[in-house]
């Protein structure tokens, strides 16, 4: 796929670079008014606004992809900052990403620049895709370790994280956007840009019949009981299909599952859900006595998540090597694999998110 412009979108402006023969030349352009046309161009937003996550989840051609995604990420971060602002990489596995209420505002504001981008990504991403082996990249603001295949995507300083010893370290500046051009580059030479967008659940894409759907639909179904009901001389049956219609909706509302993609689908989730009680077999009483004898004095736990797929720990410790050890000596009491999935620098803790998934 050939590329036009990429475009560097920071909180106060933009920079559009046009790389040909002669080199890469750069223009600057305030963020505010009118914004330059950039239809067909690669949008590379800063990686604080988006907080990558590595799945388990393999890449379907399947309208429930999106679902998936939201119910994994669900169970790592508090349902407020999910929402619906999340997204994934058609990688394999599937990445997936939250993203600030900030590039939300963004977005909002302008449109225009978000739609008519062909492709809308991070350093960060274009960094897991094109380059090889295991690496520390630094963008500033946040930290991505990659390691044995997998990653984690840090905010915050995180120097001397256990396992960074020794790794090839890659620091990209504010200003260093040579390296960053020449990875979405290499990406599309190969032909791997699908990869590397950014599915924003609020990118508005211009027209789409999928996106139209669920409004066809509905308004197909009205059409038909409208013309059935003049034919028959039964034009009550409208009536009656409003009741039902408002019955239904007002068991989605009460559910919160109303503005769900598939409301009837997440109906059947939740009461599986339910009917589900306890964690595959381990005693409450013995998770509560594990996480006591790992964490000891170091931690601080806000909120402990218990059910039949996982396990999952939030709060605060000292240290990122504390909560390295803490997750090793619980993934041993427990016989259950416990993932870092989120830690967050402060000047002095730690905020963390810990997960173990049980196989179904």
């Amino acid at each position: 796929m050939p590329l036009g412009r990429i475009i560097f979108l920071y909180r106060d402006r933009l920079v559009s670079c046009s790389c040909g023969g002669a080199g890469c030349r750069e223009e600057e352009f305030p963020l505010q008014g009118e914004l330059p046309p950039n239809k067909g161009d690669v949008l590379v937003i800063p990686d604080e606004f988006v907080s990558l996550v590595s799945t388990d989840i393999r890449p379907v051609k399947s309208a429930s992809l999106r679902e998936m995604v939201r119910l994994h990420l669900a169970g790592i971060f508090p349902e407020g900052v999910v929402q619906d602002r999340f997204g994934f990489l058609k990688t394999s596995p599937v990445t997936a990403f939250v993203y600030t209420e900030e590039l939300e505002g963004l977005m909002e504001r302008y449109p225009e620049l978000f739609s008519s981008a062909s492709i809308v990504t991070t350093t960060c991403v274009a960094a897991l895709l094109a380059e090889e082996g295991d690496f520390v990249l630094r963008t500033g603001t946040t930290t991505l370790l990659r390691r044995d295949g997998g990653f984690l995507h840090f905010t915050g300083d995180v120097e001397g994280y256990p396992g960074m010893e020794g790794l090839r370290d890659i620091d990209i500046s504010a200003a260093q956007r040579e390296q960053v051009t020449d990875w979405i580059g290499r990406l599309a030479a190969s032909g791997r840009t699908k990869e590397l967008d950014l599915k924003l659940s609020g990118r508005r894409e211009g027209f789409s019949i999928a996106a139209m759907k669920k409004d066809l639909i509905f308004w197909g179904a009205l059409y038909l009981v409208f013309a059935v009901a003049l034919f028959l001389r039964t034009i009550p049956l409208k009536e009656d299909l409003k009741a039902y219609e408002g019955a239904i909706n007002g068991i989605y509302d009460s559910m919160k599952i109303a503005d769900n993609p598939d409301p009837y689908g997440m109906l059947l989730y939740r009461i599986s859900q339910i009917k589900k009680q306890g964690a595959a077999g381990i005693e409450p009483l013995r998770i509560l006595s594990a996480m006591s004898t790992s964490f000891g004095g170091d931690a601080s736990v806000e909120d402990l998540t218990v059910n039949q797929e996982l396990i999952r720990i939030k709060g605060t410790i000292k240290s990122l090597q504390a909560l390295d050890k803490a997750s090793e000596e619980l993934s041993r009491a427990l016989r259950v694999k416990f993932v870092i999935e989120s830690a967050k620098v402060q000047q002095e803790d730690v905020n963390f998110i810990i997960t173990a998934r049980f196989k179904q």
